[in-house]
């Protein structure tokens, strides 16, 4: 991954490239300005992801121009460069938005240690960024579209039910959207920020589906070797879809509803109830 962008701003020509040299020589992309004015202008030019001011500059004072790189390089990490008699400035630069300083002289070891880590900070930052922004296209492309009468008649009850806390059946035949519009409900819910899982009840073997969705205790059958989770307990406060609900088992269906009604169940081959805090949404292709 490339490393950040660094602006150094500091009126001592010999020092400032110093720094610069030190920095490009780790790998670091630098621009130098040596005075207030010229800095916000290559800030504004460069966005740089980290900037290295010095406190005491002929023009203004590093301290004052604070809020004005900020403005120009919006989230960028500023360090300020402050001699030992200076330390209130660097005080006062913290107050202001400013997440370190270094006290001149400064070495190269001493310079490197604070941007390597810094840098570490900002690609973290950057990374998670760009997952987010995965994430939401994908739950986009999931969500519905359309403004037709009957479009706009679906997202009218989906904001409708989206808070009613009971069971919900979606019916509809096969490719017409029915997790979309599961996925659509659970995310107009208060129960967003929990879980949403979904399993198709017509794609795992009668005799496994149980076990899938109500865990199983330490040695309930054969293989059994450890206590496992089910859905409904993996779903937590969230949403679960049991999709294609049709194709389950009548003796599943008879455990399935005591489940619902009693808001508990238990593991296969297990003796302590556990509550049912997930909201049940089931679809299916069937006239049920």
């Amino acid at each position: 991954m490339k490393k950040s962008c660094i602006l150094v701003i500091d009126d001592e020509d010999i020092f400032r490239e110093d720094l610069a040299t030190i920095l490009r020589r780790a790998g670091y992309t630098c621009e130098t300005a040596e005075n207030a004015v010229t800095g916000i202008q290559k800030a504004v030019e460069h966005s740089p992801d980290i900037i290295l001011s010095d406190i005491a500059m002929p023009d203004r004072l590093g301290t004052d121009i604070l809020p004005e790189l900020q403005t120009a390089s919006p989230g960028v990490a500023i360090i300020m460069l402050t001699a030992y008699g200076d330390l209130e400035s660097a005080l006062l630069a913290f107050r202001q938005g400013a997440v370190d300083y270094l006290l001149k002289p400064i070495t190269r070891e001493e310079l490197l240690k604070k941007i390597d880590r810094l840098d570490e900070q900002i690609q973290l930052a950057q990374e998670v960024s760009r997952l987010r922004k995965i994430i939401s296209a994908k739950e986009d492309e999931q969500r519905l579209v359309g403004e037709s009468p009957s479009m706009l008649s679906v997202k009218h009850q989906i904001e409708r039910i989206a808070d009613v806390d009971t069971p919900i059946l979606i019916t509809g035949e096969s490719g017409t959207g029915k997790e979309v519009i599961a996925r659509e409900i659970h995310r107009k819910s208060s129960r967003k920020t929990a879980p949403f899982l979904a399993i198709n009840c017509g794609a795992i073997p009668d005799q496994l589906l149980e076990s899938e969705l109500f865990g199983h205790a330490k040695g309930a059958f054969t293989g059994a070797a450890e206590a496992r989770m089910g859905f409904f307990e993996m779903a937590g406060e969230g949403t679960l879809l049991l999709d294609e609900i049709g194709d389950m088992p009548l003796s599943l269906q008879s455990k399935l509803l005591r489940a619902l009604e009693e808001k508990e169940f238990f593991r296969v081959g297990g003796t302590q109830a556990i509550s049912l805090n997930a909201r049940i949404i089931s679809s299916t292709n069937r006239n049920l």
